[in-house]
């Protein structure tokens, strides 16, 4: 296993595991630093992997969780946010 793929794994894993994507303040670039790995090594490999960038996994990640919380607590989306 190369270190992209191992990069890659905790990536995935901070986002379905840790639910990292929750904080606001949590960037697809602080991820990558926090992983010891550069941004576009990591985006290609999303991108070949999912065909997706991490900016892009992460919006969407955040978008199901909006409409989670909203389906959960009806009138969240209206400023009322849990992160």
């Amino acid at each position: 296993m190369t270190n992209i793929d191992k990069h890659y794994e905790r990536f995935c894993s901070l986002l379905q595991e840790a639910h990292i994507y929750v904080n606001p303040l949590v960037t697809f670039r602080t991820i990558a630093e926090m992983l010891g790995v550069r941004p576009s090594a990591l985006n290609r490999k999303l991108l070949d992997e999912l065909g997706m960038t991490g900016p892009e996994l992460i919006a969407l990640y955040r978008e199901r969780h909006r409409r989670l919380l909203n389906t959960i607590m009806p009138g969240s989306e209206n400023g009322n946010r849990a992160y």
